[in-house]
């Protein structure tokens, strides 16, 4: 059971009684209450601030000038009175002066998702779903290299990483444990009911670390001389894309499901017929890729990278001298 702790005794309270005096069995056997959703200053949507937003207007977007016209509307109906239209259509034009863009169902259900429910209050900003659904083109185009690559080199479909290990570079286990990392951590987030926690691990992983960071690395590797080492570059962009939209498939399941479909599959492996059916990845699974010591190591070389970006920036050095 889900709900909103401001209703527990006027709705669950209600259903365990009914349900205890019926059928002599409890309704349900776990709750979780979530906070009360508010705006991104704080405050409470509610119909006398002007402030409400509706979830469908996020998910398919709609104009400002439509946004007044469904407040006309809901005034019309009754659902709003003179002084609450007057305050909503004014706060839609704070709010939303260019309306709201289309941001699809899975970047709100994943930014609601990344807001600690257990606060007493939740503090919703319209802008963090847009920019979840910027993470969701990351990783669809991410996938499109995936797969492109894997196109050029079906090799990777044929061989197993653990028996590849001696194979692998120093920047494809550093991105193995990376993943296997992030799958402890969603995981352990899980089953504490802290999904703020997994959004968070998530996005770290596939944001910064696979698509900035070992993506660009393998750019070189797949066009240079070395197949052996092309191959296995494929093959662990294969195993840690795979691992993370099966981890990600709960919180976007439109979007992970679609690229599951398309995304090719290990020869000789099972594959489930949906996303939403196959096994979900476990800390067990991964564990074995883990090693905090080429961590610290790689965390060296980025901080190191970083900081020499930061400096040419400073002096405004350029990577190809003019002239």
């Amino acid at each position: 059971m889900e709900t909103g702790h401001d209703i527990l005794f006027f709705w669950v309270a209600r259903m365990v009684m009914l349900g205890a005096q019926l059928t002599g069995q409890l309704p349900f056997k776990n709750i979780l209450l979530h906070g009360i959703i508010c705006d991104s200053q704080g405050r409470k949507m509610s119909k006398s601030l002007g402030n409400v937003v509706f979830p469908e207007d996020i998910i398919s977007g709609i104009s400002l000038e439509d946004l007044n016209l469904q407040a006309h509307k809901h005034f019309e109906s009754g659902l709003l009175s003179a002084s609450e239209l007057e305050k909503t259509l004014d706060g839609q034009m704070k709010m939303f002066p260019k309306g709201i863009a289309e941001c699809g169902a899975d970047a709100l259900r994943f930014t609601l998702c990344s807001a600690n429910i257990k606060s007493h209050f939740i503090t919703f900003d319209v802008q963090q779903c847009h920019a979840n659904k910027l993470f969701c083109n990351k990783i669809w185009q991410a996938s499109k290299y995936t797969r492109m690559h894997l196109e050029r080199f079906p090799a990777a479909l044929c061989c197993d990483l653990d028996t590849s290990r001696g194979d692998l570079s120093k920047l494809d286990r550093w991105i193995l444990s990376r993943l296997a990392h992030m799958v402890s951590e969603v995981n352990k987030a899980l089953g504490t009911s802290d999904f703020h926690f997994a959004t968070s691990a998530l996005k770290t992983f596939l944001y910064s670390e696979f698509c900035d960071i070992y993506l660009e690395t393998t750019k070189p590797v797949v066009k240079g001389p070395d197949v052996q080492a092309a191959v296995m570059a494929c093959r662990t962009l294969l195993g840690c894309l795979d691992t993370a939209i099966h981890a990600l498939s709960p919180f976007m399941p439109f979007v992970t499901e679609e690229l599951y479909q398309h995304l090719p599959h290990l020869e000789g492996h099972h594959c489930s017929e949906s996303i939403i059916v196959a096994p979900y990845p476990t800390s067990q699974q991964w564990e074995v890729w883990r090693d905090v010591n080429l961590e610290n190591e790689v965390q060296l070389m980025i901080n190191m990278i970083s900081a020499v970006r930061r400096l040419k920036t400073r002096h405004s050095i350029r990577d190809k001298p003019e002239g």
